[in-house]
């Protein structure tokens, strides 16, 4: 499975640079990181931290995108900035390397944005255009999944770790493919025409 997932960090990534009317939004800068954090971590998987910067990167990253191509601008602001702030906290009170607590608050936020960007999008006036055309259909549907199959995965793992190891190991090869399915959507995003 982790093939997959790096082949398909690497295709969005080619992707969103090959394509440059998806400049404008800098998914190439969001897949390097990803890129980049994933191989710094095989590398030296003592440095788990650094999903912390890339929790808090992406909530500044989506952030930018949801508030762009929303009405509700100013609440999204708040939503952000809250969420940012609570994601920095957690992280620099955490006593292991890599916060939870960052994670969810990261993860509940995504949820968040995409429900409101879905509930934007339903509610709208320009019912002409199908919502599976929207590119943002497809990456805020891909934010949802990643974000609930990771809270589903992480908040109890300790728990799991003590009292059912089978079942952790289970986990996390569903949050695994839960990811690739999440990588496809986004992919498929990035092909959107809108």
């Amino acid at each position: 499975m982790t093939i997959v997932y790096f082949f398909l960090i690497i295709a969005n990534l080619l992707v969103s640079i090959i394509r440059k009317e998806l400049w404008k939004y800098f998914y190439f800068i969001y897949f390097l990181l990803i890129l980049l954090i994933e191989l710094i971590i095989i590398k030296n998987p003592n440095i788990q931290g650094l999903y912390n910067f890339l929790d808090i990167f992406s909530i500044l990253y989506f952030g930018m995108l949801i508030i762009r191509n929303t009405r509700n601008q100013f609440f999204l602001v708040g939503l952000t900035a809250v969420s940012l702030a609570l994601a920095i906290w957690s992280f620099l009170s955490s006593e292991t390397p890599y916060s939870i607590n960052a994670g969810i608050t990261y993860c509940i936020y995504c949820i968040f944005i995409s429900l409101i960007w879905f509930y934007e999008k339903i509610t709208g006036e320009n019912s002409q255009t199908k919502i599976y055309d929207y590119r943002l259909f497809w990456i805020f549907s891909s934010l949802l999944l990643s974000s609930v199959f990771y809270l589903f995965r992480m908040t109890p793992m300790y728990w799991f770790d003590s009292a059912d190891k089978d079942f952790l190991s289970s986990l996390n090869l569903v949050f695994q493919a839960s990811n690739i399915v999440s990588y496809l959507l986004f992919l498929r995003g990035l092909f959107g025409k809108i």
